[in-house]
């Protein structure tokens, strides 16, 4: 069983041996306190498990996990999960093993093992929802770095006189391209935004000259970040996810433009920069991969 646990949303999906979603589930999760996310956790592993036996779950977090321990370290946007072990409480829950991850790394597992990123060594998997985040496959193999904080480009510094971020530095590509930055931006344009990213980009495909310079801004500072990561790591493809993915035709011509000015011409001859292939199900399909991987003997 894969779990997605994100921003706004918990997807629980019970999956086949192949990986394959058998059986779906969701709730909103942004007003409930820890207990009220394990309890939901909980409901939704008993609502798609049926009389399934379950061998274990995957759970993908919003934050900087310990998946040897299965505490979550820091959930920024979850903040009353920070310091707690939810991998042992979720196993004293649900009675089975329990492995936690963070939520793009999931995400990037999925899309690599079954998705975009298949059959690359180098990939980068980009999530443009509430905040930016990054996964990382490196030599076929989920790179976490040695504090399990690989992957956080919604904090790389792009311009550092822009706008504050949450995390306290200023000008992170997370301020201009995530799908609240977006929002963000187009309300203070006077584009109409009550539907979220997705309006916005509604707005731009009709014509509306603010709402285009807002995604055109967002598709500049990820090409600008794309080219440093392409340089230094090489890397064959990106896989853009997330709530903004829905929008990528009209990101990527700056995005590209600005990688194309940037980025070093021997690697970008192999790269390739795509949308993700799972969508919402990546998150679930890599916890399912990861919670099968820490099962083996």
């Amino acid at each position: 069983m894969g779990a997605d646990l994100g921003g706004s949303n918990l997807r629980v999906a019970l999956l086949d041996a192949e990986h394959r979603v058998v059986c779906r589930w969701r709730c909103a999760v942004k007003e409930l306190a820890v207990e009220g996310v394990r309890e939901a956790l909980h409901r939704g592993v008993r609502a798609v498990a049926g009389s399934e036996a379950i061998q274990g779950v995957g759970v993908g977090v919003p934050g900087l996990v310990e998946p040897s321990t299965g505490t979550v370290r820091v959930a920024p946007n979850l903040v009353g999960l920070s310091g707690v072990a939810l991998g042992p409480d979720l196993e004293r829950d649900l009675g089975v093993p329990v492995r936690v991850e963070n939520d793009v790394n999931a995400i990037a597992v999925g899309e690599w093992a079954r998705g975009a990123g298949r059959g690359a060594r180098a990939v980068l998997v980009i999530t443009l929802g509430t905040g930016v985040g990054g996964g990382l496959i490196l030599d076929g193999s989920l790179y976490r770095g040695p504090d399990g904080s690989a992957g956080e480009v919604g904090h790389m510094p792009l311009y550092p006189q822009g706008p504050r971020c949450a995390c306290g530095a200023r000008g992170c590509l997370e301020m201009y391209a995530s799908a609240t930055a977006v929002v963000r931006a187009a309300q203070e344009r006077g584009v109409p935004a009550e539907g979220g990213a997705l309006s916005v980009a509604c707005a731009a495909r009709s014509g509306h000259r603010a709402a285009r310079e807002v995604l055109a801004r967002a598709g500049r500072a990820l090409g600008v970040a794309a080219a440093g990561l392409v340089n230094l790591l090489n890397l064959e493809r990106i896989v853009v996810g997330g709530g903004l993915a829905g929008a990528w035709d009209l990101l990527e011509p700056h995005a590209r433009r600005e990688l194309e000015r940037r980025a070093f011409s021997a690697p970008l001859e192999r790269f390739r920069w795509v949308p993700w292939q799972l969508g919402d199900d990546a998150g679930v399909v890599g916890a399912s991969i990861l919670a099968r991987e820490s099962l083996a003997p």
